[in-house]
């Protein structure tokens, strides 16, 4: 008998899986296809990437799981794995976010040619990543020795629901 543990596990493989293929399928044309080289399919192949770095983790982290867990949520890489969570989830949203920003500056200031060119875009995806990693840093400051989450854990969690 199949117990409800291993369906779920199996239908997160089998969901992670497809989405990576559905990314890969999706971003390959952005990438070699020159039609494509506009400045808001480089924002669209950043979301494409954030995706696929997000869905690389969980999919990795679901097998490393099934593998062996206690070397997974080991003391020693607890933090480690907490981090890589946070960081490759927090950057779908980021990049959602960025596209927006960038929407914003091309509409409020579309006399602006700065806003338009190559390096205001360079600019917000490379910030955007940053900010992905510079803000799941935190995440290093908690105790790895306790095993519950702590205040802090509940209102890092918090901020991050609240992004």
């Amino acid at each position: 008998m199949v117990d409800a543990s291993t369906i779920v596990t199996n239908l997160q493989f089998t969901m992670f899986s497809i989405i990576i293929l559905l990314t890969l399928v999706y971003s390959i044309p952005h990438i070699f296809i020159p039609r494509f080289r506009d400045r808001i399919h480089a924002f669209t192949l950043n979301v494409c990437m954030a995706i696929l770095c997000c869905s690389m983790h969980w999919f990795v982290s679901i097998i490393i799981v099934k593998v062996n867990v206690r070397q997974f949520y080991h003391i020693s890489t607890c933090s480690i794995v907490f981090y890589a969570q946070i960081m490759c989830t927090l950057q779908v949203p980021l990049a959602l976010m960025v596209v927006s920003i960038h929407r914003l500056c091309c509409v409020l200031y579309f006399n602006r040619t700065f806003f338009k060119s190559k390096l205001w875009i360079c600019m917000c995806i490379l910030c955007q990543w940053l900010v992905g990693i510079l803000i799941s840093l935190p995440i290093f400051i908690r105790n790895p020795t306790v095993k519950k989450f702590s205040l802090f854990d509940s209102s890092f969690s918090t901020l991050f629901i609240g992004l």
